[in-house]
């Protein structure tokens, strides 16, 4: 905490990649959730649509969130700053070809979008703090389902969840086992943070 401000310290961008943005896998009745993260590199085309919320800086980095359970969902996660803070924004990607686990996680270099993969806004924004020297994600939607979350790692477990208003509550089986970070994103803040 930054004692007599009431605010914690902005995370540095290299914890967050290494804290929050591994690989995950998650276990529930006997399906098996496999969440993926990988640098995305988008077209000046695509760059352009991205709606950046009133008041932020973009800062030109991108990542591809791949769920993969029966169906592949994916998510552009595209990080900004303001007043010191490293936040993100979300958007939902469609129309989009299906990733196979290998590219997502060895590839050295970012993956692509196809030209005709459709970017939404999820109205879905994250900041990145420093608490006690540990990373933690505190996300707010601000579409129809309003909701906040409350997100961070321990050791090889990853925990997901509400914020409500006197309490956390875990979101479905909230412990998610984290695997590894993919290479691109590993080679991208060894060489640049």
């Amino acid at each position: 905490m930054l004692y007599g401000t009431g605010l914690s310290k902005p995370a540095k961008f290299k914890n967050i990649i290494k804290d929050l943005y591994e690989n995950k896998e998650q276990s529930i009745s006997g399906l098996k959730n496999k969440y993926y993260f990988s640098l995305l590199k988008l077209s000046n085309e695509q760059q352009h649509k991205l709606i950046i919320p009133e008041g932020f800086t973009s800062m030109n980095i991108n990542i591809l969130q791949v769920d993969k359970t029966q169906v592949q969902n994916l998510a552009i996660i595209t990080f900004l700053k303001k007043n010191n803070y490293i936040f993100s924004y979300r958007y939902n990607v469609i129309d989009e070809r299906i990733y196979n686990r290998n590219e997502l996680i060895n590839n050295k270099h970012a993956v692509t979008l196809s030209p005709e993969a459709l970017i939404i806004p999820q109205k879905y924004n994250e900041v990145y703090l420093n608490i006690d020297d540990k990373t933690y994600l505190l996300g707010l939607s601000s579409n129809f389902n309003m909701m906040s979350v409350f997100q961070y790692k321990r050791k090889n477990k990853y925990y997901n969840n509400n914020l409500g208003s006197s309490s956390l509550e875990s979101i479905g089986s909230s412990q998610l086992y984290t695997t590894k970070l993919s290479k691109n994103l590993k080679r991208f803040i060894k060489k640049y943070y």
